[in-house]
């Protein structure tokens, strides 16, 4: 009788802190919702993205943080209990990021140029399925442009049923990672634009290159087509790439340098991605 009582404690401990669904909406002050804004859990690698009307689901543990972001709101970070089941979650626009990405008036352009990793060397296939990838792509010359074009290959795009974010992200100096959003709008590929050879127009925006260079981020976002083990396509890239340029942010809070564990390639797993440069 008391090993079945000491067995019954455990259980009730281990529902008490075990996984269980969490669903909720998230909208800004105006109480709108915010589509495909970001949810990471700082003790897993999962992580979800709300859908066009702010609406998510994930499995979570109790006692775990939840950090929910999205680009031009400031970021929330809330405690998982027991008793988080449903949550209304409302993000405050932030104002002061949003001022640091100014729109200028576009100075007259002559010449252009392609900057970054895409090759004709097709030996490399990534999935992405979990959180984002980040390319750097280094300003070696100190080339003083703007960012019209993103050029990157993908395969198994056929009846896909998941949207591509596109991000331009900036360098923080100190810690050489990436941390900050360039491309605020109009940032999404729906799955009818996607092609095997993308070039991905951005020249309205006006994004002036970084004096040190840029990341280029990709994540994948499943519509409501998509079938419970479907996977999204591939990035196709490069193995024989001369550097390690590849970032991931897998539960969606931190980012760090993705190393490669394979033991079958002998180089780097470097995207076939590049950016056209006007200047």
């Amino acid at each position: 009788m008391r090993y079945f009582i000491i067995l019954l404690s455990l259980v009730n401990s281990l529902n008490s802190f075990g996984q269980q669904r969490i669903t909720g909406k998230i909208v800004n002050t105006k109480k709108q919702p915010i589509p495909f804004a970001s949810i990471g859990f700082f003790n897993s690698k999962d992580g979800t993205t709300s859908d066009a009307f702010g609406y998510f689901s994930i499995n979570a543990w109790a006692t775990d943080s939840i950090k929910i972001s999205s680009i031009g709101y400031k970021s929330k970070t809330i405690i998982i209990t027991k008793d988080s089941v449903s949550l209304a979650i409302e993000l405050e626009e932030d104002f002061a990021r949003l001022k640091d990405v100014i729109v200028r008036s576009r100075r007259r352009t002559t010449k252009s140029i392609f900057l970054g990793h895409y090759t004709s060397i097709n030996n490399f296939y990534y999935l992405i399925n979990v959180g984002e990838e980040a390319t750097f792509i280094p300003n070696k010359d100190g080339i003083k442009g703007y960012i019209d074009e993103i050029k990157f290959k993908l395969d198994k795009i056929s009846k896909t049923h998941f949207m591509l974010r596109v991000r331009v992200l900036n360098l923080n100096p100190e810690t050489g990672l990436p941390y900050e959003d360039l491309l605020l709008s109009d940032n999404i590929i729906t799955p009818k634009k996607l092609r095997r050879i993308n070039s991905f127009s951005i020249k309205s925006k006006n994004i002036e290159l970084p004096a040190n260079g840029v990341f280029i981020s990709f994540e994948w976002l499943a519509t409501e087509g998509a079938l419970k083990n479907e996977n999204p396509p591939y990035l196709i890239g490069n193995s024989q790439a001369d550097n390690r340029y590849v970032f991931a942010n897998r539960n969606r809070t931190k980012w760090h340098r993705r190393s490669s564990n394979s033991p079958n390639r002998d180089g780097y797993d470097v995207p076939n991605v590049s950016i056209k440069v006007s200047y």
